[in-house]
């Protein structure tokens, strides 16, 4: 690392941001990430840690050239109907900046969604390295591992809060599947009307609606032919800006599948 940025002992988070700040707008990332993983690292106060963190998130995502960054959004447009071509832009953008966590999760998104456990594992990890005790981390975890014996006794959203943002939308998810996953079907009602009401576009509504019809009766029924039409037809018409809008659900439009 360039000495000029290494830490004093007596560097504070606010004289660490802008150096931070400075070495992205030279496009050295790696040497940004390192300067505010070694304060966290150092650092005692608990809120200054979250703090930082926070701030690390937000060096990861920042995309590094308008080349990398379209890679990504072409990525996540392709990730319905053309998983190749997704695959291809997503290494496209890890080959431009393995550090980006926004393209991290994308191929560990990808790579859920088609069971590839050894691409999986190698982003996870990159992942882990890069935002270690993040929010990302933690929700990512918990999108992996929702097959987990001991997944419904997790917490993963007490409150649903009032105003929702995406990672907001992908921790109800989730908590949503630990609903079920536990037969708490009050508070998966509570969920689904909570998604229905905030993200009214998001095709899978159509899927959970069906979904807690089906496990709450007391004997157990089948998905309706036209429940099951209209959810295929959804993810068949859904448009780029909500495929975006929802790239956080790892499961987006193959709920139902085998």
């Amino acid at each position: 690392m360039n000495k000029a940025w290494t830490r004093s002992p007596i560097e504070t988070l606010e004289s660490i941001k802008p150096k931070a700040t400075a070495l992205i707008l030279q496009k050295q990332k790696k040497q940004a990430l390192q300067l505010v993983s070694d304060y966290i690292k150092t650092e005692n106060n608990r809120g200054l840690v979250f703090e930082a963190t926070d701030f690390l998130e937000t060096i990861s995502k920042t995309f590094l050239s308008k080349e990398s960054q379209e890679a990504y959004e072409s990525s996540v447009n392709a990730t319905i109907d053309n998983n190749k071509e997704a695959i291809r832009q997503v290494e496209l953008c890890l080959k431009l900046e393995p550090a980006n966590s926004e393209c991290l999760v994308q191929r560990i998104r990808l790579a859920s969604r088609n069971k590839n456990v050894g691409t999986l594992e190698a982003n996870l990890t990159v992942l882990h390295e890069t935002l270690p005790g993040s929010k990302t981390q933690q929700w990512v975890n918990f999108a992996i591992k929702k097959t987990d014996v001991d997944f419904k006794n997790k917490i993963i959203l007490k409150k649903l809060p009032e105003r929702p943002n995406e990672v907001i939308f992908a921790l109800a998810t989730l908590e949503l599947d630990r609903s079920f996953a536990a037969k708490n079907f009050s508070r998966a009602k509570d969920i689904i009307q909570y998604l229905d009401k905030n993200f009214s576009d998001w095709p899978d509504i159509v899927f959970y609606k069906q979904k807690i019809e089906a496990e709450s009766a007391e004997e157990k029924i089948q998905p309706s032919v036209d429940s099951v039409s209209l959810y295929s037809a959804k993810c068949k018409n859904l448009s780029k800006s909500s495929t975006r809008k929802y790239r956080y659900d790892f499961d987006l439009c193959i709920r139902g599948q085998p």
